[in-house]
């Protein structure tokens, strides 16, 4: 019986959790806009803190 109120507890708290996260995640959005590019390369780099290696 205390194990089966503990499961409920335990699932309650994580679901008032997750709820007050998917909340407050939707208030920040901001609108974003693109200009067209034209006769323009762009390259995003990861990094991942590895040097870039030069293609020849």
């Amino acid at each position: 019986m205390i194990k089966k109120n503990l499961t409920y507890i335990v699932f309650l708290v994580l679901t008032v959790v997750y709820l007050i996260f998917i909340g407050n995640s939707t208030r920040y959005i901001l609108p974003t806009s693109s200009l067209p590019v034209a006769e323009h390369t762009i390259v995003l780099d990861a990094g991942h803190g590895q040097p870039d290696r030069t293609v020849l």
